[in-house]
C-alpha cells in the first residue's frame, strides 16, 4: 500500500513540520520504501525486515563515497527506549484492505458524523486517552507501557484520536493530537490506501 503522514511539532518556535510518504508491504516480510523531510531535509528510507537503511548524501564525502547509513532494530530499541520489535508486530496488524486495530478499541470512541475522503464515503470517530489509556487503542500492554512513559516525558497528558473508517472497517486517514494540558504539543495526519501492484525493496548498494 501506499502511506502518506505529516507530523506538526508544536513544541519548537517556529513549529516543525516532518513528512514521510512512501510505499510498503507488510507481508510475507515488512518492507517500505519512503521519503521523508525533516527540518528541511530529505531523506530516503528502507526498511527489509528488522533492518532500516538511511540515505545522506552529506556523509558520503566522509565514508568513501557511501552515502547509506543502517540500523537494525536492536540498537534503534536501545538509543530510543521503545522495543520496536512490538512496534512492528502492531504494524503488521494494518491494512489498508482490512478491519482497523482501532475498531478493537471502538467502545473509547464516539462518533463524529459523516465525510468524504478521497470520494469514499467514511464515518468520522474521535476518542481521547491519558497515558496510563493506551491498551484501550489495541496497543499491547508493554507497547503502551513504553509508549505512555515517552509521553510523560514529554509533559503529556492526552491523546486525542480521531479516525476516518468505510462501512467495511477501513481507517483511511487517522489523526493524533498529543497534549500537555490545554497545549498542544504535536499533531499528526496518516493516510493509507492500496495498491494494485505488489512491490519490491532492495537493499542499497
Amino acid at each position: 500500500f501506499q502511506f502518506t503522514g505529516r507530523t506538526c511539532v508544536a513544541t519548537v518556535s517556529p513549529a516543525q513540520e516532518i513528512t514521510l510518504a512512501g510505499v510498503a508491504r507488510l507481508q510475507p516480510k515488512l518492507v517500505v520504501d519512503g521519503h521523508e523531510t525533516i527540518a528541511g531535509r530529505n531523506l530516503e528510507i528502507r526498511f527489509i525486515g528488522a533492518k532500516i537503511y538511511i540515505y545522506l548524501a552529506e556523509i558520503a564525502s566522509r565514508d568513501g563515497g557511501k552515502p547509506w547509513l543502517v540500523a537494525d532494530l536492536k540498537s534503534l530499541s536501545s538509543a530510543s527506549g521503545l522495543d520496536f520489535s512490538q512496534l512492528l508486530d502492531q504494524v503488521r496488524q494494518l491494512s489498508p484492505t482490512g478491519p482497523s486495530p482501532l475498531l478493537k478499541a471502538s467502545s473509547a470512541f464516539h462518533p463524529l458524523g459523516q465525510a468524504t475522503i478521497a470520494g469514499r464515503t467514511v464515518y468520522a470517530y474521535q476518542g481521547s486517552f491519558a497515558p496510563s489509556d493506551l491498551t484501550k487503542l489495541g496497543l499491547t500492554a508493554g507497547l503502551a507501557k513504553q509508549t505512555a512513559d515517552k509521553l510523560r516525558q514529554l509533559g503529556a497528558t492526552k491523546e486525542q484520536v480521531t479516525s476516518y473508517v468505510t462501512s467495511d472497517g477501513v481507517a483511511l486517514r487517522t489523526i493524533a493530537a498529543i497534549y500537555k494540558g490545554p497545549t498542544l504539543l504535536t499533531m499528526s495526519s496518516n493516510s493509507s490506501s492500496r495498491l494494485a501492484r505488489s512491490i519490491s525493496v532492495s537493499p542499497p548498494p
